[in-house]
């Protein structure tokens, strides 16, 4: 099996110190991403759950316009968006991240009544 050195620390994927943290990965773990996000591209329209997606403007790993464009090419009729200003991709860890968890206990409150 190949393996690579992650190519930074891990800052903003993680906490500090955090024991599950990757320092490396395999070839076919890195690829096994390519292929679902392609599965996801593929069959969006397909997809008609209720979904509720939500993104930080300041995430570097997974882009907000991914969720954009998910939420937009999905046929789910229940379907929300959420661009949290200011947060990167620990959303509920950061600073501020007790709304976003109060956000999303309310959005699946709704739907379960």
């Amino acid at each position: 099996m190949t393996t690579l050195n992650l190519p930074f620390n891990g800052e903003g994927l993680s906490l500090g110190g955090d024991p599950l943290m990757l320092d490396k990965f395999s070839v076919s773990f890195l690829n096994s991403f390519k292929e679902g996000i392609a599965y996801l591209k593929d069959n969006d329209d397909k997809f008609t759950a209720p979904v509720l997606l939500i993104s930080g403007n300041k995430d570097l790993f997974v882009v907000p316009k991914d969720a954009i464009d998910f939420y937009n090419e999905t046929n789910s009729l229940d379907k929300s968006l959420i661009l949290y200003p200011n947060f990167g991709h620990l959303l509920m860890l950061e600073n501020g991240g007790q709304k976003i968890n109060d956000d999303v206990a309310e959005w699946i409150g709704e739907r379960v009544k």
